[in-house]
């Protein structure tokens, strides 16, 4: 299930790199509405019998209008909107509405330097028709990693838009786990998908690729490379619906991989 939620900026500007300070903020609405399921979200998350966790949401943002002077944005309109989503509208969407209530104000930013949003309508959008190939267009980057070794150490890989086979086969596997937490049904034997990025779009851009710092200004910072592109995937309906629900990708609690479908823009 998806929320829409219209903002009204009552600051001047945000800094490019709000990702990891959105992702606070919303952390901090689901404290306002559940103590213990922030915690458990935030600390673990869902987790396979291999000890590997998801925590099955995504957010992203479209300003209104907005002008970009190096790493900040200024808002010539201060209406911002916010869609969170996730396939566990019970535990997540209904605790985070709940904490709404009770605190209708956004604050993206560290103690001493945040922009403010403020919370002026709601609403839950209807769950659209999935088929075996879907265009997408992404609300923000998406991140696709692998494990490499790199002069003897351990690293990490983010994949580039040329590397669509790699990619479809990561993908693959990353939302196998995630459906598989959220119905029960292991489709591992059955099921895979194909993206193909837009082709055209890529050649008229100097750049697709984005990197982003997560947690800035911090010794724990990490930065991502994600790619910022309409995409098509195929393959089977239910993993395509299950990267709607809970992001395409890696790193979607941070914000990274929600998409929109095409169609919904006309």
């Amino acid at each position: 299930m998806r929320l829409k939620f219209t903002l009204r900026s009552a600051s001047k500007s945000i800094n490019a790199n709000f990702y990891y300070h959105l992702s606070s903020a919303i952390y901090d609405m689901l404290k306002m509405g559940s103590p213990e399921f922030s915690q458990f979200l935030h600390n673990k998350g869902y987790q396979l019998e291999t000890g590997k966790n998801y925590k099955l949401f995504s957010f992203g943002v479209e300003f209104s209008k907005i002008k970009v002077v190096k790493d900040i944005f200024y808002f010539d309109d201060p209406t911002t909107t916010l869609y969170i989503s996730s396939p566990k509208a019970e535990e997540f969407l209904t605790t985070f509405v709940t904490g709404t209530l009770q605190k209708s104000i956004f604050k993206v930013g560290t103690i001493d330097r945040y922009t403010t949003f403020i919370i002026e309508e709601i609403a839950g959008l209807g769950e659209p028709e999935f088929s075996d190939s879907m265009d997408f267009r992404l609300l923000a980057p998406m991140v696709i990693s692998k494990p490499v070794e790199y002069h003897g150490k351990q690293s990490t890989h983010f994949l580039r838009p040329d590397e669509e086979e790699e990619a479809s086969r990561i993908l693959t596997q990353n939302l196998l786990n995630k459906h598989l937490l959220i119905t029960g049904e292991d489709l591992s034997c059955e099921a895979s998908v194909c993206i193909s990025w837009d082709k055209e779009y890529i050649k008229k851009r100097e750049r697709v690729t984005k990197k982003i710092t997560i947690n800035p200004n911090s010794p724990k910072a990490t930065d991502v490379i994600g790619i910022l592109a309409p995409f098509n995937i195929s393959g089977d309906k239910r993993l395509i619906k299950t990267g709607y629900d809970c992001g395409f990708g890696n790193k979607n609690s941070m914000g990274f991989g929600l998409a929109k479908i095409k169609e919904e823009d006309k």
